[in-house]
């Protein structure tokens, strides 16, 4: 009888597992997502093709403020640019108190694209969502913006 409960136990707790394992591999949108230290230039990294629903959003979206969103904003040559130029941008479409109160942001980055994906952060005492945007490295132009809830 022991032993059929011990092995009860294992089984659920390597289900348990397992089922943790699957999700991380097809469940979640970034791959590694950067730390939210504000002073902290660990980036994640993302592929883009997972945020095509995003961009096609962003895109035909005829509502979204297009006009208030800045850029190209330049070459993007570090982390920190990036958070920088986000800001510029959701300060523009979000304003002053949905950008502070969604700080620190985090920074990630596909390599075959050359594509940044930098994310707000939902305090525990705020309701709504997280501003994203995904900015194009080499001339900074924004490929789309959006508050995911």
């Amino acid at each position: 009888m022991k032993k059929q409960f011990l092995f009860g136990i294992i089984a659920v707790l390597m289900s348990a597992f397992i089922g943790a394992c699957v999700y991380m591999v097809f469940f979640k949108k970034a791959d590694t997502l950067a730390p939210v230290k504000e002073d902290d230039d660990t980036v994640g990294t993302f592929k883009l093709e997972e945020f095509s629903d995003d961009i096609e959003w962003y895109v035909e979206n005829e509502y979204f403020p297009k006009e208030d969103v800045p850029g190209p904003l330049g070459f993007i040559d570090s982390p920190q640019t990036a958070k920088e130029m986000a800001e510029i941008v959701f300060l523009k479409v979000y304003g002053e108190k949905t950008v502070q109160n969604r700080k620190p942001f985090s920074v990630s980055f596909d390599e075959e694209n050359q594509v940044y994906l930098i994310q707000g952060t939902l305090p525990d005492n705020i309701q709504g969502g997280i501003p994203e945007v995904l900015i194009r490295k080499s001339d900074g132009k924004v490929i789309a913006v959006w508050n995911y809830k």
